[in-house]
């Protein structure tokens, strides 16, 4: 089951799921930048929203 990353207005970022040594990205609505470190187990999600 994917995971959702949810902005400030509760729309979905990006949404992907972790299994064992594989990060597999299902969604993603906004340009974000994905740093994901399988090693350290840790995925960074970089993202600068638009200004109105």
């Amino acid at each position: 089951m994917p995971l959702p990353v949810l902005d400030g207005e509760l729309d979905t970022v990006v949404a992907f799921s972790v299994r064992d040594a594989s990060v597999q990205v299902s969604n993603c609505g906004y340009d974000v930048n994905l740093d994901i470190n399988v090693e350290t187990r840790l995925i960074t999600i970089g993202h600068e929203p638009e200004r109105e």
